[in-house]
């Protein structure tokens, strides 16, 4: 089982934003028993600095962390200025990659994102789930 979770938080020093998760991956044998193949995973990633992300699920999915900063870093200076200063339109790319990169025969799995706008300076979080490749603010 996996845990990831996000945390928007304001304190008398500011605001910000908190994603942990477990580092355990476990793989299914042909039996169908779970054996632990590591206890060091990274399920959460600094994409940019203004972005952090966390994956429950399918630990195939981790490499996909490199291809949605390579997705962001072929966007051009203006654009990047742009998803910078709107975290909703940085989350819909960020879910773009991840649902481009859907396989069905991958086991469901969540990400959570958390994004702090660079111009208003508001934390943002997101979830976003494979089974329905759907994106859902969890700022509730």
């Amino acid at each position: 089982m996996t845990l990831i979770a996000g945390y928007k938080f304001k304190s008398t020093n500011g605001e910000g934003i908190v994603i942990a998760g477990d580092s355990r991956v476990v793989k299914k044998t042909k039996t169908q028993k779970l054996v632990s193949q590591t206890d060091l995973a990274q399920k959460v990633s600094i994409l940019l600095p203004n972005v952090i992300i966390g994956l429950a699920g399918d630990y195939k999915y981790i490499d996909l962390y490199k291809t949605i900063e390579e997705e962001i870093n072929r966007i051009d200076d203006y654009g990047k200025k742009v998803l910078e200063q709107d975290a909703t339109k940085l989350a819909k790319v960020i879910a773009g990659v991840i649902s481009d990169n859907f396989s069905p025969n991958r086991l469901e799995t969540d990400f959570i994102i958390g994004i702090i706008d660079s111009s208003t300076k508001k934390q943002m979080l997101y979830k976003y789930e494979t089974d329905f490749n759907n994106i859902v603010t969890a700022d509730a």
